[in-house]
């Protein structure tokens, strides 16, 4: 199999990680739709929610409240959604589960068919400021 988070999880595939633990990766979204956009993934592969049994969709959303205040304090902002789509009809665009956090700017309304492109270095920068505050 060929999944892009899988190779993230097994470390074979760069990403800007904030968070990892025995189950779970965190990891700043390649393309965000804001600043501090993070997706958090189970390691094993599920394609979609209804795969996983309930105590492993828990643990996922459980991280939820442990990574978002961190990010939020980081880039600044009060607000933010929680997304999480299952197939490509509901907008999936990679097959393996992943919930997304996403910061929400009062200055700065998301376009959601709009992406940033970020440099490397605040990449890495936002990641280490995060993970400082985990």
């Amino acid at each position: 199999m060929d999944c892009i988070f899988c190779s993230v999880a097994n470390h074979t595939r760069k990403a800007y990680i904030i968070y990892e633990d025995d189950q779970h990766m965190a990891f700043l979204d390649r393309y965000p739709l804001s600043w501090g956009h993070t997706l958090i993934i189970p390691k094993r592969h599920y394609t979609v929610l209804s795969d996983m049994d309930a105590g492993s969709v828990g643990r996922l959303f459980s991280l939820v409240s442990v990574l978002a205040p961190a990010i939020l304090d980081v880039v600044g902002t009060p607000a933010f959604n929680v997304t999480q789509n299952n197939g490509s009809e509901a907008k999936q665009l990679v097959p393996h589960v992943h919930v997304h956090i996403i910061p929400r700017h009062p200055e700065r309304p998301i376009q959601w068919n709009a992406r940033l492109f970020i440099s490397d270095e605040r990449f890495c920068k936002l990641a280490d400021e995060i993970r400082r505050l985990l």
